[in-house]
C-alpha cells in the first residue's frame, strides 16, 4: 500500500492535468528519529540517537540504525548511539524500520562533528581592533569632535571651582578664586600610545578665564577682586590608561595616570575691580604689584588641580579623562560590526593593551539574530533555521604587526576569529543567508528554466513526471556555513563548509495544489573561501569556489520519483558546481563597519 506519515495521510502526490498520479519509492520517508535534531554539533565519540515508531505503523518489525539492529520498547520508543565519523565533519544517521508486512520506512539526518558554541555563548577574544600610532595621529580631532561640550576646557574649569585656593599666597594673605567665565579659541589633540599609557597632548589656543578673587588676611582685609586672564597658548600633557569599563565591559574606562602638566606660556592678566584694581588708592597698587605675578602662578597651578584626578585611584575620574571617555564611548566593536551585517553582536572588551606602537582592543564575541525592523534586526524567510550552536575553531589571538602582511603602514587593524565569523554566519543563516529558490541552472551554456524534462537529463527518474513540468530547487540549511582551521580545497585562504544542506527538487503544484518535493538531497561540501575588497562599493566581497567532486558527499533524504539512489549519490557531486554560483550570490558582500566616523580604506585582507 502507499507510504503513510505519522498521521496516516498519503504523501507524494502530483497533479497531472486533472488526474492525480501516485508515485512510490522503495522506502517510505517517515519521521522515526527524535534526537538529534537539526543543527546539532557534538564532539562526543558516540552520538546518542533516539526516536519513536509512529502510531500508524504496526509494532513487531525490525529497526536498524546505521545498519545495527536496535530494539523497540513497548511504548514505541527506542534509543541507541552511533559512532562519530572520525575523518569527516558530518556523521550521517539513518534509521530504517521494516514492518512485519515488509514495508520499509526510512529517516535520514546528520550531526556535525566538532565543538559547538551554543546560543548565548561567547567566542573567546573573538573580535578585536588595533589602532597603530599612525592611526592615532588622526584620532585626536575625532575625539575632540565626538566629546563635544564634554571636552570644553573652559567648561571643565568652571565645573572645578575653586581653581585657586592658597593659604599665605603672599605676605599673610590667603587667596581663593572661582572662575565665573571661561572660553577657548580652539583645541588640538595629539594621541600617542606608550607602554605606560596613552600620552595625550592638548594644545589650547586663546584661553580666557574670568576669576572672582577673595583676598583676606584674617584680620583687617576680606576683599573681592575681579581678574581676567588671557593665555594665547596652553599646553596640557596627560597620560591615560584605557581599560574595559567594570560596569559595562562593552565600553572603555579612561583613567588619568599621574598628574597632568600645564604650561601656560605667556599670560596676560588684568585686575578689573575691587581692591586689586590699580585705581584703588595705595592698597590696589600694592596688591597689583605683589599679588599679580603670584595670582598668575596660582591660576596655572589651579588649572593642574582642576584637571587632575580628584581621588587618585578612587572611582572619580579626571575631567579630561571623563571627556575622552565620553568620546571613546563610540569605540564599540559590537555596534559598528553588528549594524554593518544586520546582526547583533555582544562584544565585551576583555583587554585593552597599550604598547609603544599601538592600542590593542580585544573583546569576546556573541553574534546573534533578532527579528524586527531595527538596524540589527531581520525578517527571516520561511524555512530559515533556528540554530542551537555554531562551529568553534580553537586558536590563539593574532598579533598584527607594525605593517600589513604586504608591508604597508596602516592605521586600524580589525580582527575576527574563525569561531566568531562562524557565529556571524550562523546569525546571518538564521536571517535567511542560504535560503533560496533556484529557478534556473546552467548545463554549460546560458541558464535554463528548471523543468522535469531538464532535470531528467541529469536524473532519468524525473522523466516519470509529466514532460516540461515547472520545477525549482529549494535550498534549506540545517547548519550555518562554517570556516575550519584549514585552507580551501583548491588552495584558497579558507575552507568554508556546508553541512547537511538540503536541496529539495520542488514540483510546482499549480493553482489548486501546493508545491511538492519530489527529491531531497543532503549535501556536505568544503568550499574555497576568499575575502577581497571592492573599492568601488566599499565592501568586503567573498569569493566562493567549488571543490573537486571527490570532496562532496551527497545523501538521498527523500525520494518520491523512484530514483536510483546509489547512482544518484555517486553522480550528484559532479553536478554540484552548477549550484555553487547560486550559493555564492547568497553571501553578497559585507559592508565595512563604521568606527568613530573615520573614512576607512582597506589595504589588506588576510
Amino acid at each position: 500500500g502507499p507510504c503513510q506519515t505519522g498521521t496516516g495521510e498519503p504523501v507524494r502526490r502530483i497533479a497531472a492535468l486533472a488526474a492525480v498520479l501516485a508515485l512510490f519509492a522503495t522506502a517510505c520517508d517517515t519521521i522515526l528519529i527524535t534526537n538529534p535534531g537539526p543543527g546539532v554539533i557534538t564532539d562526543a565519540p558516540a552520538v546518542p540517537v533516539d526516536g519513536t515508531i509512529p502510531d500508524n505503523l504496526p509494532l513487531g518489525g525490525e529497526l536498524t540504525v546505521n545498519g545495527v539492529s536496535t530494539p523497540v520498547n513497548a511504548d514505541r520508543t527506542w534509543s541507541t548511539s552511533v559512532p562519530a565519523v572520525s575523518d569527516a565533519y558530518v556523521t550521517p544517521i539513518e534509521a530504517v524500520y521494516v514492518t512485519p508486512g515488509g514495508q520499509e520506512h526510512r529517516h535520514r539526518t546528520a550531526v556535525v562533528n566538532g565543538v559547538g558554541l551554543a546560543d548565548g555563548e561567547y567566542s573567546s577574544d573573538g573580535v578585536g581592533m588595533l589602532f597603530t600610532d599612525a592611526g592615532l595621529q588622526g584620532l585626536g580631532p575625532v575625539i575632540n569632535d565626538l566629546a563635544g561640550g564634554a571636552f570644553d576646557i573652559g567648561a571643565l574649569l568652571l565645573s572645578q571651582n575653586p581653581i585657586i585656593d592658597e593659604e599665605n599666597a603672599f605676605l599673610h594673605f590667603d587667596i581663593t578664586g572661582d572662575a565665573y567665565e571661561a572660553g577657548i579659541g580652539g583645541v588640538e589633540i595629539d594621541v600617542d600610545s606608550t607602554s605606560t599609557g596613552v600620552a595625550t597632548d592638548i594644545d589650547i589656543s586663546d584661553l580666557y578665564v574670568g576669576v572672582n578673587l577673595t583676598i583676606r588676611d584674617g584680620l583687617l582685609i576680606n576683599a573681592k577682586c575681579g581678574l581676567e586672564i588671557q593665555i594665547p597658548t596652553t599646553a596640557i600633557n596627560a597620560k591615560f590608561d584605557l581599560v574595559p569599563d567594570a560596569a559595562d565591559p562593552a565600553k572603555v574606562d579612561v583613567n588619568l595616570v599621574g598628574t597632568p602638566t600645564v604650561d601656560t606660556g605667556a599670560v596676560d592678566y588684568e585686575f578689573t575691580s575691587g581692591i586689586c584694581d590699580g585705581d584703588v588708592f595705595a592698597i590696589g597698587d600694592i596688591v597689583n604689584a605683589v599679588a599679580g605675578p603670584q595670582v598668575q602662578a596660582l591660576a596655572a597651578d589651579g588649572f593642574v588641580t582642576a584637571l587632575a584626578d580628584p581621588d587618585g585611584a578612587g572611582p572619580a575620574d579626571s575631567p579630561i579623562a571623563d571627556a575622552i571617555e565620553t568620546a571613546l564611548a563610540d569605540i564599540s566593536i559590537a555596534g559598528s560590526v553588528g549594524t554593518a551585517i544586520k546582526a547583533n553582536l555582544d562584544g565585551p572588551f576583555t583587554a585593552i593593551n597599550e604598547t609603544d606602537q599601538a592600542i590593542d582592543f580585544r573583546a569576546d564575541a556573541d553574534f546573534y539574530s533578532t527579528i524586527g525592523d531595527g538596524p540589527t534586526d531581520c525578517q527571516p524567510p520561511a524555512g530559515a533555521p533556528d540554530l542551537p550552536a555554531t562551529y568553534d575553531v580553537p586558536g590563539s589571538y593574532p598579533t598584527p604587526g607594525a605593517t600589513t602582511p604586504s608591508g604597508d603602514p596602516y592605521g586600524l587593524g580589525l580582527v575576527i576569529s574563525a569561531s566568531a565569523f562562524n557565529q556571524m554566519l550562523g546569525a546571518m543563516t538564521e536571517c535567511g543567508l542560504l535560503n533560496q529558490d533556484i529557478h534556473e541552472i546552467s548545463l554549460g551554456g546560458p541558464p535554463l528554466p528548471v523543468t522535469s524534462t531538464l532535470l531528467s537529463a541529469l536524473v532519468p527518474a524525473f522523466a516519470s513526471l509529466p514532460a516540461n513540468s515547472p520545477m525549482y530547487i529549494r535550498v534549506t540549511p540545517n547548519y550555518g556555513p562554517f570556516l575550519s582551521d584549514k585552507a580551501g580545497p583548491n588552495g584558497e585562504a579558507g575552507e568554508l563548509n556546508l553541512a547537511d544542506l538540503q536541496l529539495e527538487f520542488m514540483l510546482v503544484g499549480g493553482e489548486s495544489l501546493p508545491d511538492v518535493p519530489k527529491l531531497t538531497l543532503a549535501v556536505d561540501a568544503p568550499l574555497g573561501f576568499d575575502l577581497g575588497y571592492d573599492p568601488v562599493a566599499g565592501v568586503l566581497a567573498p569569493t566562493i569556489t567549488p571543490p573537486a567532486a571527490a570532496s562532496v558527499d551527497v545523501r538521498v533524504v527523500q525520494n518520491a520519483i523512484g530514483a536510483d539512489e546509489t547512482g544518484l549519490e555517486a553522480l550528484f557531486p559532479n553536478l554540484f558546481p552548477m549550484f555553487v554560483g547560486g550559493l555564492s550570490s547568497s553571501f553578497g558582500a559585507f559592508p565595512l563597519p563604521a568606527f568613530l566616523g573615520l573614512q576607512l580604506e582597506v589595504l589588506d585582507v588576510e
